[in-house]
């Protein structure tokens, strides 16, 4: 199939499954993510009738397609956010993603480690089920909160800056998880040093960039009147971010966010804002977030996980029970309401794109090269896929349910 037929065929499929969801009361997203399942499943159905199906889900172009919704769509995040509103909510936001992460980490990672069979990944296996729960995907938070309206609100800020320095905690594990994976054990001290040197660089430098240099630039950028080349000039930074967060051992997807982040009003001016703004939006909302969210649904396997039910049920449940709890009571404690709690660590149980990052690092670093040995082991992986993939759907859903007729606090 001509990619551009393709492109067609995938953003009207996900635009119609977005209205779909929107008559039923439904969130978009699912409805935009319930498409791409229905894909999936007509390619695993038909595809040997009609090959196509199956070598259009797996070309490069699609997941080419998938990361500039995920750039943008992180974009826009750090538009709408200010680093004022960023800064004071970090400190509770730290404790929540603490919180949201350990509880995952340490309660998945246990469960594996008791239930699996024995085999000589078992260790590993146990290790990557950990780290894959413990993750938060940011851009999937930020398009279910810019569904939700959220995104300025007091809970939809924390849940940003939580998912944010979940996203980097969660980094830290990655790179951990490969240490132990490739030699057996833990990395040493001065490796440890040297990732948190890395990633303090990383925010000294784009904070101050942020803040000394891009307002002169974009003074600048601002007397040629031309939203275009102010629109390139944002665009091209947030490139330069995202290189910058790569070569510290970051995610680009966080340095997307911080360039996004410092495009201020009172910086850029009223004009400036409003129109790239509007730009990014529609771009976000009108083409490239259904795309992403129908990409995500094309991940889910129905019949992979057929064998061993109870690992995806299980790993399911305790996935979303994690983050709420590891999320939420942090929230209580600090202050929130029980909705609000609620709310946030919701809002926080989406896997999303970044788990199945995870789960393709563990892939290639061989963790369940052994899964004739360990029969627990081939579920596992399917498992862990479809658990990115439905706690990204049902995160919306539930996020629906506790929002019911009423707004969050604050």
């Amino acid at each position: 199939m001509n990619m551009m037929l393709a492109l067609f065929v995938f953003l009207l499929l996900a635009r119609l499954g977005g209205h779909l969801a929107d008559r039923a009361r439904l969130p978009v997203s699912v409805g935009e993510m319930a498409a791409g399942v229905l894909v999936a499943l007509a390619a695993s159905q038909f595809g040997d009738t009609f090959p196509v199906l199956p070598s259009i889900i797996k070309d490069d172009f699609l997941a080419a397609a998938a990361d500039i919704a995920v750039f943008f769509l992180v974009l826009l995040a750090g538009i709408e956010l200010e680093p004022r509103e960023i800064a004071q909510a970090s400190g509770k936001a730290l404790w929540i993603a603490l919180g949201g992460v350990l509880l995952p980490l340490v309660g998945g990672a246990w469960l594996a480690w008791t239930f699996l069979p024995a085999g000589p990944e078992h260790d590993s296996q146990a290790l990557v089920t950990g780290v894959v729960l413990s993750i938060t995907a940011l851009p999937v938070v930020v398009k279910v909160l810019t569904d939700f309206n959220m995104l300025r609100g007091a809970a939809g800020e924390m849940i940003v800056t939580a998912a944010l320095f979940d996203d980097i905690i969660g980094l830290v594990l990655i790179a951990l998880l490969l240490a132990i994976v490739e030699t057996g054990g833990l990395p040493g001290l001065a490796d440890l040093g040297v990732m948190a040197l890395k990633v303090a660089a990383f925010f000294a430098v784009t904070v101050l960039l942020g803040v000394h240099v891009y307002p002169r630039v974009q003074k600048g950028l601002k007397l040629l009147k031309a939203s275009a080349i102010e629109f390139s000039a944002l665009v091209t930074a947030a490139l330069g971010y995202g290189w910058l967060a790569e070569a510290m051992s970051l995610h680009w997807v966080v340095g997307a966010f911080m360039a996004g982040l410092y495009f201020e009003k009172y910086r850029v001016g009223a004009r400036s804002y409003t129109e790239i703004m509007a730009l990014v939006t529609t771009m976000v909302q009108g083409v490239l977030g259904p795309l992403f969210f129908l990409s995500m649904g094309l991940y889910v396997d129905i019949g992979a996980a057929a064998d061993m039910p109870w690992i995806l049920a299980g790993l399911l449940a305790f996935a979303l029970l994690s983050k709420i709890a590891g999320a939420g009571l942090p929230a209580l404690a600090l202050g929130f309401g029980v909705r609000d709690a609620l709310t946030i660590g919701t809002g926080m149980a989406a896997r999303g794109v970044v788990g199945l990052v995870v789960v393709g690092i563990a892939v290639d670093a061989g963790v369940f090269n052994g899964t004739g040995e360990n029969p627990a082991g081939g579920p596992l992986l399917s498992a862990l896929v479809l658990v990115s993939v439905l706690t990204t759907a049902l995160t919306p859903l539930l996020l629906q349910l506790i929002l019911k007729n009423k707004q969050p606090d604050g």
